[in-house]
């Protein structure tokens, strides 16, 4: 419940909204403010988030303002992934599925201990091949389709009993057609107006509009290819009362899309060129380290402290045309950099009452070069390359109690403060004004009361949650 999904044109434009907060932004500098986290690691982008998954332990989802108990902030939530690690016997396992509506998928694992004292591997790769649901009448393909594989590989170095490292290894390509939109409905009359007023009838032939309609006519297929790789290596170190972390990480995705923005068989006069038609690669890069010490004991004081720090790039080009009104080129690269300390302590007072509260202080340096390609090449609309830098630090805060009433059930409060930090508006219409002024950083006070409850041994659960969040300067 609360946590919506939308899927755009391409993957790059869809969102994952929690409580109905999301970012939905075309800018390669916008921070999305519901985090996606798999293994431990925050997502550059939120569009890796869309990637294939397979051997998933567990899925996490976590509302509100987080940034105590993660390395990276999270001003409306976190998805947090976690795959399987390795198993302490043998296990091996192959899972084929084929559907009515021409899909395959084949998932297959094997896992092993090597010695005795708690090292192992764990090996998992995928393939998915989805035919789409919707004809391009032009040529006869299926659109909305996915052809996917990825292959992910763990080890776990137990090299003391207090030492232990973990090894991560993954890469994943996805490959569509798609995703498109069809006719809902038509008027008689219907024009393409944004391309030159042409009419629509031509390009209905074969179509019917309406609810049941999977049909388009379109000159250019939709295409979408997507490169995702990262490795990383957690080390942990038990301390006896405390546990010590350390996650490191790198992330490489690239992406490239392109897409027939008029959804029309219509070609420029006296050209083989579609009337518009947009797309262009994006890279994103990171480089991530994260420190945690964590208590084990069973006192009633439990406390994490963590120290992170981030440093990502991602670039892109983009091109839209021919039509001298829709006509844009340009490249564009945005940085950011990420340092914070963070702290969560938790208390018992009693049997039955808990208290936990949690401070995070983190500064986050962005900048921003853009230059545009096509005509007129003048220093007002960055013809002449633009750039732009900025920083700010912020603090932000996290406040709950629980109350216990019966052994499974329980009340609690939150009162916690969300920050998503400052971005430039990199798109088409990018100027040296926007160079110079970054769009303001969103923060917010959230409030949250409510009750956790089960019963019938478990049969039965109820929970029932109240929430209030106050937004300033929301980055729509």
């Amino acid at each position: 419940p609360s946590l919506t999904i939308s899927e755009g044109t391409n993957s790059n434009n869809s969102t994952i909204y929690l409580r109905g907060i999301g970012t939905n932004a075309f800018s390669i500098s916008a921070s999305p403010s519901v985090l996606v986290v798999v293994d431990d690691v925050a997502t550059v982008q939120q569009a890796q988030a869309f990637a294939g998954l397979s051997d998933i332990a567990r899925v996490e989802v976590l509302r509100g303002p987080q940034g105590t108990l993660f390395g990276k902030n999270a001003a409306a939530g976190v998805v947090n992934i976690v795959t399987k690690g390795p198993s302490d016997h043998l296990t091996a396992g192959v899972q084929l599925t084929q559907t009515t509506d021409h899909e395959t998928r084949i998932e297959g694992s094997l896992s092993a201990p090597f010695g005795d004292n708690g090292s192992g591997f764990r090996l998992n790769a995928y393939f998915g091949d989805r035919r789409g649901n919707v004809t391009n009448l032009t040529n006869g393909r299926d659109l909305n389709n996915d052809k996917s594989y990825g292959v992910r590989g763990k080890v776990d170095l137990q090299l003391t009993s207090a030492f232990k490292i973990r090894l991560i290894g993954d890469y994943s390509h996805q490959e569509q057609r798609g995703n498109v939109r069809t006719y809902r409905q038509v008027s008689a009359t219907a024009l393409a107006a944004n391309v030159g007023g042409y009419s629509l009838t031509p390009q209905l032939v074969g179509i019917t509009p309406g609810i049941d309609n999977f049909n388009v006519r379109f000159d250019t297929d939709p295409a979408s290819n997507t490169k995702t790789g990262s490795l990383i290596g957690k080390m942990s170190l038990d301390l006896g009362s405390a546990e010590l972390t350390s996650i490191s990480a790198y992330q490489d995705w690239k992406y490239e899309f392109n897409e027939d923005l008029d959804g029309t068989e219509l070609r420029a006069p006296g050209s083989a060129i579609p009337i518009v038609s947009q797309g262009g690669p994006f890279h994103a890069k990171q480089f991530s380290e994260e420190l945690r010490l964590t208590s084990t004991g069973s006192g009633p004081l439990s406390y994490l402290v963590g120290a992170y720090y981030a440093k990502s790039t991602t670039t892109r080009s983009f091109q839209r045309g021919p039509l001298p009104i829709f006509l844009a080129q340009w490249d564009a690269k945005a940085g950011n950099k990420s340092y914070a300390g963070f702290v969560q302590l938790d208390y018992r007072l009693t049997d039955t009452t808990r208290v936990s509260a949690g401070l995070r202080v983190g500064h986050e340096d962005i900048d921003v070069v853009f230059t545009r390609l096509n005509a007129p090449l003048t220093a007002a609309n960055c013809g002449i390359t633009c750039t732009g830098s900025s920083g700010e630090s912020a603090t932000t805060g996290k406040f709950s109690i629980q109350q216990d009433l019966a052994e499974d059930v329980m009340l609690f409060a939150n009162v916690s403060t969300g920050y998503k930090g400052q971005g430039y508006d990199v798109a088409s219409g990018f100027t040296p004004a926007k160079a110079l002024t970054p769009v303001l950083a969103e923060r917010s006070n959230a409030y949250e009361i409510g009750i956790k409850s089960r019963f019938l041994d478990n049969r039965v659960q109820l929970n029932l949650t109240g929430f209030w969040t106050d937004y300033r300067n929301y980055q729509a």
